[in-house]
């Protein structure tokens, strides 16, 4: 449903995440959504007055997501 590349593997992320609380008791997928684009001007660090993103990449994400649900829900 994505081009092909569109999922990679990334550096590690030591940061916390309190979403790993949801995913001890249900199903699912922690994936980040690749936001860095210098050539568009976004790749701010999140929770900062400079962050901002691409909404392209909500597309991306949507339709991650409802693939990952059909999947599941068959």
């Amino acid at each position: 449903m994505l081009p092909t590349d569109t999922v990679v593997s990334c550096d590690p992320w030591y940061a916390g995440e309190s979403f790993r609380l949801w995913l001890e008791r249900y199903p699912g997928v922690l994936a980040f959504l690749g936001i860095n684009n210098k050539e568009q001007g976004y790749g701010a660090e999140h929770h900062n007055e400079k962050f901002d993103l691409s909404e392209t990449v909500l597309r991306t994400g949507v339709i991650s997501t409802v693939r990952y649900a059909v999947e599941w829900l068959q």
